[in-house]
C-alpha cells in the first residue's frame, strides 16, 4: 500500500514540475522561461520554464543531480538552431540559447562561426559563457559549454563517419572543433585558476560533449593553458547519445587535438595540432569520468548506434531513463502533452512508442496490424536492436564498414537527408515512378534470401529465381501451396483471381475495381467493353461499369453453366485476356494458360530490366535506384543553392557519392526494411519485418526527439529515479 502511495504521490509531483519547478523555493534559486522549436517541425514555438541554482555545483559531479539534468535536457533543447529559406522564427536563432544562458547568469556569451551559417557535414556548432560561482567559500569559474543539438544540415551526414580508430571519427572531428574554439574562450577572457565545466547536448551534440567531457576528465585539460580543470569539476549530462569511444583507447590517440581545415571549412576555429604528451590506456568506464551521465531510452534507435558488434561505447554511465513502470510513463505523456501538443499529437495519432507491434500487413484491407501476441512489452526495445544488428551485419566490422565504400556512402546519404530538412518546400515524386526500383529492390533481396537458405541455386537462371519468388508470394497472399516446376499461368491467375474475389468487399477490392472500371468507362473501347461484359450481369440496362466488371472477372474462374452462347467458358475467357494481354505487349505471341510460370517471370523481369540500361536485376535495381534519387533529390538543389553555394555542391557531390554506390544504397535499405536478423528471410518474413518497420516509422522519431527527453528528466528530476 505504502509502495502504491508513493508512486501516486509521485505522478503528482511530476504533473506538477510542468509549471512549478522543485527548487524554486529556495533563495539562490532563478527561475525563468525559454523558447524552443519543435524538433519535428518548423514555425512551431513554444515555451517553457526552468530553474537554476549555483547550489547543484557544489555536489559531487559523481552524483547525479536529477534537477541538473532536467535543466540540461531543456538547455539541449533550447540549443537547436534551423536554417531554412525564409525562416526567421525566433527560436530558431542562436540568441535564443545565450538568452537562456543569460537569463542563468552567464556573461560572455559566443558562439563559433557554424551557429550562425549553413553547416557541412563534419562542421560543429557550439557556444560558451562563464559564471562565477562561490564553492565552500571560494570563488571558481563555470563554464558552460553548449554544443547545438539540432539543426545540423548535412553536418548530419557526419554521424556515418565511424572510422577505425579509437574515437567515433565524425564526433572527434566535431569535438576537436569544440575544443579549439574553447580554448580560445578561455585565453580570449584570460581565464585562470579553478574552473567547472558544464556540458549538456542531445544525439549528435550528446555524444560530442561525452568526448569533450572524457577528455578533459581523462587528461586533456592540459590543452587548456592556465587553468585547473579536475575529473570532478566536469558535470555532464547528455541525452540519446550514439556511442563515440572505444572500450579501451590509447590515451595519445584520444587525448590529442587536430588543427583546423582548410577548403570548405576554412571557417573552423583556429588552431594549431596539439599531441598529448603522456601514454598510456583509457577506460571510458573508469571513475575518472564518473560526472559523465548518459540519459538513453531503449527504444531509441540513434542511442544503439553504432551498434555495440563495432566495439565503440560511452564515458562515464549510461542511465535508462524509463525505469518500466507505467505510472512514471503515463506522467512523462502528460508533460509532453503540455510541452509539446503537436508531438502529443502526433503520439497519439501513431501509437505509443514506448511498446512498439510486431505488425503484419493485410493487403486486403490495406492497412498494418498487431500481430497477436501474449507479451509485446519488449517489442520496442527488440525492434530497435534488430535494426541495429541488422546494420552491423552488413560489415564485419569497422574497418570493413569503412573500406567497402559503405561509410562514404551513408555519410552522404546522412548529409543530403540533413540538407533537404532545411529546405522550405518538399518535392512530390508521383508513386508510379517508384513501382520499378521498388519492384527490383524486393526481388533482388528475396533472390538474395532463397539462395541464402539453399532454396534455390545460385546457379539458376534469374528467371527461374524470379519465378520462384512469385511462387512463394502468391503462396503467402493466397494460402494456395504451388510447385514451381509445375505450376503454370493459369494456376497464378485462378488462385490470385479467386483469392480477390473473396476480398472484393474489402478495402482492397473496393479500391481494385472502382479505378478498373473508372479506367474502362475513360477507355475510347468503353462502349465495346460494356457491351461485351453485358453479358455476365443480370440486368445490362442498369448494371454500372464496375458491376459488369466485377461479374466478367468472376466469370473466368468460374462456371455459371449457362446454356447462353454469347458467354465463354471460363478457360475460354481467360485466353481472351492473355490474347488482349499479347496485343498490349504486356505477354509474348503465342502465350496461353499451360505457360510455365518460368515464361511468365521471364517476361516480368525484362520488363522490369528494359530501359535501364542494365543486363541483371540487381545492375538494374542500381539503375533504377540512381533515376529514382534524381526524382527525389535532383530538384532540391537549386533550393539549397539559394541558402548556401558550398552546401549546394557537397550536396552534388553526394548525390554522385550515393548514386555510384547505388548497390550499396539498395544493400542497406533491402536489409533495414525486409531482415529479422541473422537467418534468411522467406516471403512472409520479409512482408512482416516490412510492415513492422513502415508501420512504426511514425514512432521512432518521436523516442529520440528533445521534447521527450525534457519530459523524461522532468519525471526523473520529480521522482529521484537514479
Amino acid at each position: 500500500m505504502k509502495k502504491v502511495l508513493r508512486r501516486i504521490l509521485g505522478f503528482i509531483l511530476t504533473v506538477m514540475t510542468v509549471t512549478v519547478s522543485l527548487g524554486a523555493a529556495e533563495e539562490s534559486a532563478i527561475s525563468c522561461s525559454y523558447q524552443f522549436t519543435s524538433s519535428h517541425s518548423t514555425h512551431y514555438q513554444y515555451s517553457d520554464s526552468f530553474t537554476w541554482q549555483d547550489e547543484w555545483f557544489s555536489r559531487s559531479a559523481s552524483d547525479v543531480c536529477s534537477p541538473l539534468a532536467e535543466l540540461s535536457a531543456k538547455v539541449a533543447l533550447a540549443s537547436i538552431c534551423r536554417f531554412g529559406n525564409g525562416n526567421t522564427d525566433p527560436a530558431d536563432d542562436p540568441d535564443n540559447l545565450t538568452a537562456m544562458l543569460r537569463d542563468m547568469g552567464f556573461a560572455d556569451l559566443e558562439t563559433n562561426t557554424y551557429y550562425t551559417r549553413y553547416r557541412l557535414t563534419d562542421s560543429f556548432a557550439v557556444a560558451i559563457g562563464r559564471r562565477e560561482i562561490s564553492v565552500d567559500g571560494k570563488s571558481c569559474t563555470l563554464l558552460a559549454v553548449i554544443p547545438c543539438s539540432g539543426g545540423y544540415g548535412q553536418e548530419w551526414g557526419g554521424n556515418f563517419r565511424m572510422g577505425e580508430g579509437d574515437l567515433h571519427e565524425g564526433f572527434r572531428l566535431a569535438r576537436d572543433e569544440a575544443l579549439r574554439f574553447l580554448r580560445q574562450y578561455v585565453g580570449r577572457y584570460e581565464i585562470t585558476g579553478d574552473v567547472k565545466i558544464w556540458l549538456a547536448g542531445h544525439s549528435r551534440a550528446g555524444a560530442t560533449s561525452n568526448l569533450i567531457a572524457g577528455f578533459l576528465a581523462g587528461g586533456g585539460a592540459a590543452y587548456l593553458d592556465g587553468i585547473r580543470i579536475e575529473p570532478e569539476d566536469i558535470y555532464a549530462y547528455t541525452f540519446a547519445a550514439p556511442n563515440c569511444v572505444a572500450p579501451s583507447a590509447s590515451a595519445q590517440e584520444v587525448l590529442s587535438v587536430s588543427g583546423a581545415r582548410d577548403g570548405l571549412y576554412a571557417d573552423d576555429t583556429p588552431g594549431e595540432p596539439w599531441v598529448y604528451s603522456g601514454s598510456g590506456t583509457i577506460l571510458p568506464d573508469s571513475n575518472l569520468y564518473s560526472g559523465i551521465h548518459n540519459f538513453i531510452l531503449p527504444y531509441d534507435l540513434i542511442a544503439a548506434l553504432p551498434p555495440e558488434a563495432f566495439g565503440l561505447t560511452r564515458y562515464g554511465t549510461t542511465i535508462s531513463m524509463n525505469p518500466g513502470d507505467a505510472l512514471y510513463g503515463d506522467a512523462m505523456v502528460h508533460i509532453l502533452q503540455t510541452l509539446n501538443p503537436e508531438l502529443y499529437a502526433d503520439l497519439l495519432r501513431n501509437g505509443d512508442w514506448r511498446g512498439y507491434s510486431a505488425k503484419t500487413f493485410d493487403l486486403a484491407g490495406l492497412s498494418f496490424v498487431d500481430i497477436p501476441s501474449t507479451d509485446q512489452s519488449d517489442n520496442a526495445e527488440a525492434l530497435v536492436q534488430r535494426m541495429a544488428d541488422t546494420l552491423a551485419g552488413l560489415a564485419a566490422d569497422r574497418a570493413a564498414y569503412s573500406q567497402d565504400g559503405m561509410e562514404e556512402t551513408l555519410v552522404a546519404l546522412g548529409g543530403v537527408y540533413g540538407c533537404t530538412q532545411l529546405l522550405s518546400t518538399r518535392f512530390h515524386v508521383q508513386a508510379s515512378e517508384l513501382i520499378r526500383p521498388a519492384l527490383l529492390c524486393f526481388l533482388t533481396y528475396a533472390i538474395e534470401c532463397l539462395e541464402a537458405s539453399g532454396t534455390i541455386s545460385s546457379d539458376a537462371t534469374e528467371s527461374e529465381k524470379t519465378a520462384l519468388v512469385l511462387t512463394e508470394l502468391i503462396t503467402w497472399l493466397t494460402g494456395e501451396p504451388m510447385d514451381p516446376a509445375t505450376v503454370t499461368l493459369d494456376d497464378c491467375y485462378i488462385a490470385l483471381v479467386s483469392w480477390l474475389l473473396a476480398n472484393e468487399d474489402t478495402p482492397l477490392g473496393q479500391t481494385l475495381f472502382r479505378k478498373l472500371a473508372a479506367y474502362m468507362e475513360n477507355s475510347s473501347l468503353s462502349g465495346l467493353i460494356g457491351s461485351y461484359f453485358a453479358f455476365y450481369v443480370t440486368d445490362p440496362d442498369t448494371a454500372t461499369m464496375e458491376e459488369k466488371l466485377r461479374a466478367f472477372v468472376r466469370a473466368t474462374v468460374e462456371d455459371a453453366g449457362s446454356d447462353d452462347p454469347k458467354r465463354s467458358a471460363p478457360d475460354e475467357l481467360r485466353d481472351l485476356l492473355y490474347s488482349l494481354m499479347t496485343l498490349a505487349g504486356i505477354l509474348p505471341w503465342g502465350t496461353d494458360g499451360d505457360a510455365p510460370l518460368t515464361d511468365v517471370a521471364d517476361i516480368l523481369r525484362k520488363k522490369l530490366i528494359e530501359g535501364t540500361g542494365a543486363d541483371t536485376l540487381a545492375r538494374a535495381a542500381d539503375a533504377s535506384l540512381c533515376s529514382a534519387l534524381d526524382l527525389v533529390i535532383g530538384p532540391s538543389l537549386a533550393e539549397i543553392a539559394e541558402l548556401s553555394e558550398e552546401m549546394r555542391d557537397q550536396a552534388a557531390a553526394h548525390l554522385e557519392t550515393i548514386k555510384a554506390h547505388a548497390g550499396t544504397v539498395r544493400v542497406v535499405l533491402t536489409h533495414m526494411l525486409f531482415s529479422d536478423g541473422d537467418t534468411p528471410s522467406g516471403i512472409e518474413a520479409m512482408v512482416q519485418n516490412a510492415a513492422t518497420v513502415i508501420g512504426n516509422i511514425g514512432i521512432l522519431p518521436l523516442a529520440h526527439y528533445g521534447e521527450t527527453a525534457v519530459a523524461w528528466a522532468t519525471v526523473w528530476a520529480a521522482n529521484s529515479l537514479e
